[in-house]
């Protein structure tokens, strides 16, 4: 599959390849001294990060040494924060001379001087010496919606939650090195996102969720994840927390899920509430400002709600074309013969 790409440094398309051309060049630094570094180059994709797998072949031209002279070789899968070129999560090798790193890079303008540039790497191990010139390395990085997990020829490395906002992010290539690299392969795979839904199954939640959660994940293209599944198989709450890890939305709308409310507000995830219109009890106040939709148990109450939840869907992944196509199919005026 062929991308779109918007380049930022010295690289190169073909058909079949991408090649950052890295060569050692003279950098002024903040008191007008000079000194010499490797090239850096970064490169923007037209593909916007749903959660997946990022994977590519690469080839590094230089080979990095023991001598403290020795230049940084570095390629990593870079998520640009939609809106910012600036601000960037990267996951691969070669950063800080590690074997593999995930680190964060932030240099916009409303951050201090002293705050901008490279935060502490996340997880990093290894060295990138290790990796020898001339030799073709697979790196893949798979994206979950708060995790990180990056693998060099298909050897699990490491694994991280971040606090990066990597939905809806732009996937691309960061690079640093004195001599070329060579990229082949490029490939992205979209996963579903996952929508969790913390509801027990009883009535009146059996009734919402065929009606309405089961037939809108399904037309969006999302994965709907309902808890008490996991609940009645008697699999302890470490696989709740990894279902929220992973979805996009948490959609808690009972009393007794108030520890998956709290997680997942933790983890920066959307949270929306549903709540029976006509019920005597009032929302807690600490949880009133999250998106709340309100239902009734009558078929033009389900006509409503499966609205307004599309529409808070579209608003949480406003670039995810299936819930594009089913809101403008469900708001589309009638046309009368």
């Amino acid at each position: 599959m062929s991308y779109k790409w918007l380049p930022f440094g010295e690289f190169e398309f073909t058909d079949d390849a991408i090649v950052f051309s890295g060569e050692i060049v003279d950098v002024t630094k903040t008191d007008q001294s000079s000194e010499k570094q490797a090239r850096v180059g970064r490169t923007i994709s037209d593909q916007k990060c749903y959660g997946g797998k990022i994977s590519v072949d690469a080839t590094f031209n230089y080979q990095v040494t023991n001598d403290p002279t020795s230049y940084p070789t570095t390629l990593e899968v870079a998520f640009f924060e939609a809106g910012s070129l600036e601000h960037m999560m990267v996951a691969g090798i070669g950063g800080n001379f590690a074997l593999f790193a995930v680190r964060e890079w932030d240099n916009r303008e409303t951050l201090g001087a002293q705050t901008k540039g490279w935060k502490q790497a996340l997880i990093q191990g290894g060295w990138v010496g290790q990796i020898k010139a001339g030799q073709s390395y697979n790196l893949s990085i798979q994206v979950e919606p708060s995790r990180i997990t990056v693998y060099i020829d298909n050897i699990h490395v490491g694994s991280t939650i971040v606090n990066f906002p990597l939905i809806n992010s732009y996937i691309g290539i960061f690079a640093q090195s004195p001599e070329q690299i060579t990229l082949k392969n490029f490939r992205v795979e979209q996963y579903k996102p996952m929508v969790f839904l913390a509801m027990p199954f009883s009535d009146p939640y059996d009734d919402l969720y065929t009606h309405v959660f089961e037939p809108v994940c399904e037309r969006c293209q999302l994965i709907a994840y309902r808890s008490e599944k996991t609940y009645q198989t008697g699999v302890i709450m470490a696989e709740i927390v990894q279902k929220i890890i992973r979805s996009h939305v948490a959609n808690p709308p009972n009393p007794n899920v108030y520890y998956e409310v709290g997680f997942a507000h933790a983890m920066g995830k959307q949270v929306i509430l549903v709540a029976d219109r006509n019920c005597p009890n009032k929302l807690p106040f600490d949880v009133s400002p999250f998106r709340v939709l309100m239902y009734e148990d009558r078929i033009a109450g389900k006509e409503t709600i499966l609205k307004e939840l599309v529409g808070y869907l579209r608003n949480i992944l406003p670039q995810y074309e299936p819930i594009t196509r089913y809101q403008e199919e469900i708001t589309k005026p009638s046309r009368i013969l």
